[in-house]
Parts: structure tokens; sequence; C-alpha cells
């Protein structure tokens, strides 16, 4: 199989399996939310606001470490795959050992003095145990994307998460919703159990995997794996180190913030849960399809920068850029025109829905800077990429303080839009100069915005005919994302030339 069609093939499976897992976590999100309220949504996202910054040091970069080093390996036919992993699983079991432990025995702290609330200690306690497993996990899913055998990892991933659901639905059916402390415990361990159970499948077929797959040795030994290992993953640590504990600052801040507008406790809960843990979740989903394939093009550009390969590297993102660009629109668009309907029929809430269309105009720069972090990284540019990421939350904290306590929840929104610019601007500006590409904003942003308007209001003046429902919601927009794929070959932001790459992609 040729690595064009190798490609194709992992992006698919990784998309398929994207949007099987997104597909039902948003369904268990809704089902989740209808359980404990928008207050234990807060609650809840109060708990994975420390647990996200507590997996940021467990994990210390060594995902992307695994598979750069397993791609550069695999390129200089060096035979050092299996060293490569193993520097990255003891990295990996020596930080989240060490942050396990130390959440588990600071937990009491963290509840009582930083989240200001006592009903998350025990849920701190059990993530702890989760941890080691995670970072784990995070080395070997790094090395299957890097050797493009992802559907193994990505069979785990789906194993995992039936797990966590089906777990969660039993808890919450035994024990009752009758306090949220009770409620966010058996999430969170459903969760934890999860982690562990995948983690230990990952590891058979990770071993499985290195004795049937061994790289024959061409070149000699490798040098300075353990040197080239902590010089990709200390930076990216030391970003991620920062960037969450100023997020997880941040987030923390946000019901303080609605507290000193004048909001309750639980009301200023209710609405940081309603952002953070029903609305982002229906503006992130889509995005399944542009991180299924940008997690793929980190090996592909970084096997591609050690080629010396810079023609093909422009080549690779002209094509991103463009089918990046051209789905964010689209998506961008529906969310704008139908995003309401989705967020009623999902949760039953007048002001979920209002808020999905207001931050629906983020979406085009929230997906096209994704696909950008990660050509970022391939490309080795994971120190500016650090700045970026701290220039960000740095602004997103001293934005919160300034607006949260005078505008309220309005103040959140303009974080939140201010932080995705900042990030957007500052990270598509360094892919530019190191790469020297030419976005064409013409074809792939204007004229896409001009066909995703005409689709969708042609298709809100023939939804005033049909009742709203579920179904009629769903073919509203099929016929929109027809009609718009319709104009932008109109247009000519869809060419010859890319139904011809497609077509090569799936024969």
């Amino acid at each position: 199989m040729t690595k064009t069609k190798t490609f194709a093939v992992n992006a698919a499976i990784l998309t398929a399996t994207s949007f099987l897992m997104s597909s039902v976590s948003m369904s268990f999100t809704v089902y989740i939310s209808g359980k404990i309220g928008p207050s234990g949504m807060g609650l809840y996202q109060l708990i994975m606001s420390v647990y996200r910054l507590c997996v940021t040091f467990a994990t210390g970069g060594v995902g992307l470490a695994a598979t750069r080093l397993v791609s550069e390996e695999a390129v200089s036919r060096t035979g050092n795959t299996s060293k490569a992993v193993k520097n990255c699983l003891l990295y990996a079991l020596v930080l989240s050992i060490f942050t396990g432990v130390g959440l588990f025995f600071l937990s009491e702290h963290i509840a009582a003095g930083v989240l200001g609330d006592m009903r998350t200690l025990s849920s701190l306690r059990v993530l702890a145990f989760s941890l080691p497993a995670l970072s784990v996990s995070s080395v070997m899913s790094g090395y299957f994307t890097a050797v493009r055998r992802v559907i193994k990892s990505s069979s785990v991933l789906i194993l995992e998460q039936y797990i966590k659901i089906s777990l969660s639905v039993f808890l919450l059916g035994r024990i009752g919703v009758n306090g949220l402390e009770s409620a966010c415990v058996a999430l969170i361990l459903s969760g934890t159990a999860a982690e562990i159970l995948s983690c230990l499948v990952m590891g058979i077929l990770y071993f499985h995997d290195m004795k049937k797959h061994r790289v024959p040795c061409e070149s000699g030994e490798s040098t300075g794996i353990l040197h080239r290992m902590l010089s990709i993953a200390v930076p990216v640590a030391a970003s991620s180190y920062l960037r969450s504990g100023l997020s997880t600052a941040e987030q923390m801040l946000i019901p303080w913030g609605l507290k000193k507008y004048g909001l309750s406790e639980n009301s200023a809960l209710a609405e940081y849960g309603m952002i953070g843990g029903m609305v982002m979740p229906v503006i992130m989903f889509p995005a399944v399809f542009i991180t299924a394939f940008s997690g793929l093009l980190v090996p592909e550009i970084a096997a591609l920068r050690t080629k010396g390969e810079k023609r093909r590297i422009n080549v690779i993102l002209s094509y991103v850029f463009r089918f990046t660009s051209l789905f964010a629109v689209c998506v961008s668009g529906i969310l704008c025109g139908f995003g309401g309907d989705i967020a009623r029929l999902a949760y039953s809430d007048s002001r979920a829905a209002a808020f999905v269309t207001l931050l629906s105009p983020l979406v085009v720069i929230m997906y096209i800077d994704m696909v950008t972090d990660s050509m970022l990284k391939g490309l080795d540019r994971q120190k500016s990429h650090m700045k970026y990421n701290l220039t960000e939350s740095a602004a997103g904290i001293i934005l919160t303080l300034i607006l949260l306590p005078f505008i309220g929840i309005a103040g959140y929104i303009i974080v939140i839009a201010v932080g995705e610019g900042i990030n957007f601007v500052l990270s598509f500006r360094c892919l530019i100069r190191t790469t020297g590409f030419r976005p064409p904003f013409f074809d792939a942003v204007a004229k896409p915005m001009l066909a995703i308007t005409l689709s969708v209001l042609i298709m809100r003046i023939l939804q005033r005919f049909i009742p709203t429902s579920a179904l009629s919601l769903t073919l509203v927009i099929i016929l929109t994302v027809i009609v718009y794929l319709f104009l932008t070959v109109l247009f000519g932001s869809l060419t010859r030339d890319d139904g011809e790459f497609f077509r090569r992609s799936l024969k």
C-alpha cells in the first residue's frame, strides 16, 4: 500500500472512530445534563479542570515525542523504534506516578482552598489512579499513529468509551443522583476504570505489534534518542504545564467572576456548566473530522521535514488548508442557522441554544487553528507553539478578571473569542513564515462563506413549511450541505482536481 493510500485509510479509520465516539459522547453529555442539571455540569467541569491540569503534568508531551521519534526512526531505518518507545514509557511512568501521588495527597487542599467546594474531594482522589494508565496509553497511541496502524488504538478508544458510559449509567442508576457529589464520583470512577482497562488492552496490542512488525536496521545505531525525546517533550511539557496552569486558573475564576457579578453559587455553577459542559460540546462536535486527520499530519510532516522535502510539505499544506476551511465554513454556517434548533432539541434550554448561535462564527478560526497546531508540531516549531498558547492563556486570565465581575456571562463569551483569535493569528503567521505558504483566503474562505449563507437562507425558508423534529432538522441540514457543495463547485472553490484527489484517495 502506498503512503498516500495508507494516510487515506488511517484518516478514514480515525474519522470514523472519532465520529462514533463523539456521537456517543455527545449523547452521553445530553443524558448527564438531564440527570444532574447545569449546576451538576458546572461542578463536574470544575473537577475536570483540575484533572486536565494533572493529565498535562502526567503526560508531559510524551505522546507527541513518541509519534515524532518513532516516525523519524522508521524513516532513517535504524531499527530503534523499540528503544524510542521504551524511553517514552519510562518518562511517562515517572511523571504520571509522581503527579498521581501528588493529586491524591493534595486533593483536600485543592478541594477546599482552590476549588472552594469540598464536594469535589472524593472525585479528585479517584482521578489520581487514572493518571499512570492514561500516560502510558498516550505513548502507545503515539506509536500506532507513527507506524500508520491506527486501527488498533482506535479500537481501544471505542472500547474505553463503551466501558465508561456503561459503568456510568449503571452506577448512576444504582446510587441515583440525590447528591451532586455522589453523581460526580460515579462519573469519575467510571472514567478511571475505563482508562485502566483500556491501557491493559493497548499494552497487549503494542507488544503483539512490535513482534510482528520489526523495523529492519539499514543505517546503523541511532544516537541520542533520550536527548531527542527530551528536546521534543520538554518544550511541549513546559508549554502545556504553563498553559494548563493558566487555563485551570481561568476556569476557576469564571464561577468566581460570575458570583462577583451578583449570581448565587448555584447560578454561577449553572452558567459555567452550561457554556463549558453543554454549549461547547455542540460547537466542537463536528471537529471530529478535523482532529482525526490533523493528528496524522504530525508524523507525515515530521518524516517529510527529515527528508528535506519542503515542496511536498507546501503541497500538503495547500490541500489541508482549503479542505479544512471549506469544512469549517460549512459547519459555522449550519450552527449559525440551525444550532439553536439543535441545542433546543438536545437540552430543551433556550439559553444554551442562543449561545450556540452566538459562538458559531468562531468555528472557522478554531478548526483551522487545530490543523495549524498539528502542522507546527510536525515542523518542529513546538517552542513557538508554546509561546502562543501562553499568550492566549494569559490574555484569558486578564480579561476574565476585568470583564466577568462587570458584565457577567457576556464577558466569558468575549474571553473565548479573544483567546481563540490571538492563538489563530499567531500560529498561522508562524506557519506562513516557516513554510512560505500563501493561503488562498478568497477561494477557500470568502467564496465558501457566500455559498453557506445562501444555502442556509434557502433551507431556512424551506424549514418554515416543515414541522420541527429531529428527523426533519437532520434532513434540512443534509440538504444544506448538498446545496453548499453545489455552490462551492459553481464558485470555483472546489475544482475537478479536488475531485480527482478524493477519487484517487478513496480508490
